[in-house]
């Protein structure tokens, strides 16, 4: 029998060694990043040319609605921009999306 189950730390980890914050905002939200340098946040339909900022593996949103967001995630940005928050939501889109068995095996 095939042993399909999969632990989480290591999905978490997969997707976050597959997906830089910057690829993402850029090549799905259609952001326009660049690693380090303020921009605004036009996922949440910002428009503060400084409120966004990536570092690569992590993000912060110093505009997010309900307080700031700081060295936030892959995952969570997912979240926050198609899922409404919802972690879980983000990790099985984003690992359907970019995980194979062969970065699992890594």
């Amino acid at each position: 029998m095939i042993n399909t189950r999969i632990d989480y730390a290591e999905l978490v980890r997969a997707i976050k060694t597959s997906l830089t914050v910057t690829d993402y905002a850029n090549n799905i939200l259609g952001m326009n990043v660049i690693e380090g340098q303020r921009c605004a946040a036009s996922y949440r339909g910002g428009s503060n040319p400084s409120s966004f900022i990536s570092y690569g593996d992590s993000y912060s949103d110093f505009g997010f609605p309900g307080g700031p967001r700081h060295y936030c995630d892959v995952i969570q940005l997912c979240a926050d921009a198609r899922h409404n928050g919802d972690r879980a939501q983000a990790i099985y889109e984003l690992a359907r999306a970019y995980i194979t068995s062969e970065k699992l095996a890594e």
